[in-house]
């Protein structure tokens, strides 16, 4: 296991983490929770992580959360959801995705 401390929203940290460990098998995104950084981390790390890519505390994606949410670019990062959904149904690139309060995982 290991824990790296940086900005989820810096690409160029992100690829120093994949080149120093190469590709996870579990990628836990607990960030800032503001929707550029939840995005800017799953379109770089996501197709390189092995079994489950989990977003955590997306509620704060939510209007009402925090006096109007972190969706600090008009558009939630709970769209990936959505997205990674539709993909599911249509062409089977991950085995399941389970949504709960505040965390989602994405298998593949």
């Amino acid at each position: 296991i290991y824990i790296e401390i940086g900005s989820s929203g810096d690409e160029n940290f992100l690829q120093s983490i994949l080149l120093k460990y190469g590709n996870p098998d579990i990628v836990i995104d607990d960030g800032s929770h503001l929707s550029t950084d939840i995005k800017k981390a799953f379109s770089v790390l996501y197709n390189k992580t092995n079994i489950c890519y989990v977003i955590e505390d997306y509620g704060t994606q939510q209007k009402d959360f925090a006096g109007g949410g972190y969706i600090n670019d008009g558009v939630p990062a709970t769209n990936i959801m959505y997205d990674m959904i539709n993909s599911l149904m249509i062409s089977r690139i991950m085995k399941s995705i389970k949504i709960y309060h505040s965390i989602c995982f994405f298998f593949k």
